[in-house]
């Protein structure tokens, strides 16, 4: 098992996805020359290299490195959830949060459970206390404020 193929597997990868040489190149902090070089298998990407290509086209590295199965497993493609289409923003949301760091991931997933609790603890009706202590809906603490 070698890395015979792997530069034309790589380019089918950038081809098929929504990125260009030069784009990933800059993901990764790298000469453009660099990714050309992959491709023509004059080198081979380090594996922290390899891990963010491998995310960025969607792929998963022992398609990408030996080639293995008939045909590329796509990893990046984002599913409908419960047959329902997912909009482009949300698959964007999904592209960009797969490229974050794990820490910056962690931040994105404590920040939309805060916005969600916020936004149950808004749509859930207002309570106060009645004269005689019991709970009430705002609605009904403002009909017998009145009577």
């Amino acid at each position: 098992m070698g890395l015979i193929g792997f530069g034309e597997r790589l380019k089918t990868a950038i081809k098929d996805s929504k990125y260009s040489q030069k784009e990933i190149s800059e993901k990764l902090r790298i000469n453009q020359d660099t990714i050309t070089n992959y491709v023509k298998e004059k080198s081979f990407p380090k594996a922290d290299s390899l891990y963010v290509i491998c995310n960025l086209l969607g792929v998963h590295a022992d398609w990408l490195l030996f080639g293995e199965g008939t045909e590329m497993t796509r990893v990046g493609e984002v599913k409908p959830i419960d047959g329902i289409e997912l909009l482009q923003m949300e698959e964007n949301l999904i592209h960009g949060f797969r490229e974050l760091s794990d820490r910056d991931k962690k931040e994105v997933v404590a920040f939309v459970k805060m916005k969600k609790d916020l936004d149950k603890r808004n749509s859930a009706p207002m309570s106060s206390t009645s004269n005689n202590g019991e709970n009430v809906t705002g609605e009904e603490a403002a009909t017998s404020e009145t009577a």
